[in-house]
């Protein structure tokens, strides 16, 4: 741990009170990059994002007629909500730290505070479309959807990726990075093995 960290985390540890029962993990804890309020704002706009995935590989399952699609959406779906969940474990650990307003790179900062401003504002419209779009019964234009989805998926989780300070945290995010781009694989060949009728 390098001294900062050091630092830091004799902080935190005074700021809880010195006791490690409350299962703060100090590894997960210490970011940079965002300040306080505005990292509680990133995961939730990370957990969000896994929640609209697993109910849009949920809905694609319930359309989807061939039995294999069914099952690999249905799969997606169960990965997806393990994202969630594993940025809601992040999300809990991270410490409101003042200091850390002159630390990390702040076009990070801007680039991860613009999408939350921005995702807040297009919700509604977002979750509109692709109820419309499960509705529609397109398999293509669902899986370019899908793909869509990882790929926004990604770009934002290599802006947390890029924020946080501590080796631990940055790999269970890049875990879910790798999982994504896998994701994003499957996908393709789905929409590539879809029958000429269906183009």
């Amino acid at each position: 741990m390098g001294e900062r960290d050091g630092r830091l985390g004799g902080r935190l540890g005074g700021r809880l009170g010195g006791s490690s029962g409350r299962g703060i993990d100090e590894r997960m804890s210490v970011l940079s990059g965002i300040d306080a309020v505005r990292t509680a704002e990133v995961f939730n706009l990370a957990m969000a994002m896994e929640h609209e995935a697993g109910s849009f590989y949920d809905a694609a399952a319930g359309m989807a007629q061939d039995k294999e699609m069914r099952d690999i959406f249905r799969k997606l779906a169960i990965m997806e909500e393990a994202h969630r969940q594993r940025f809601e474990s992040l999300g809990m650990e991270a410490l409101r730290i003042s200091e850390d307003s002159d630390s990390g790179d702040h076009s990070v900062n801007a680039f991860l505070r613009s999408l939350v401003w921005s995702r807040s504002r297009g919700e509604n419209a977002s979750r509109s479309s692709a109820e419309e779009l499960i509705n529609s019964g397109n398999m293509v234009k669902v899986l370019q959807r899908a793909i869509e989805n990882e790929k926004e998926a990604i770009l934002v989780y290599l802006g947390i990726s890029g924020s946080l300070v501590n080796q631990s945290a940055r790999e269970a995010v890049d875990v879910v990075i790798t999982e994504e781009m896998s994701h994003i694989v499957i996908l393709s060949d789905m929409l590539a093995a879809l029958p000429v009728t269906f183009r």
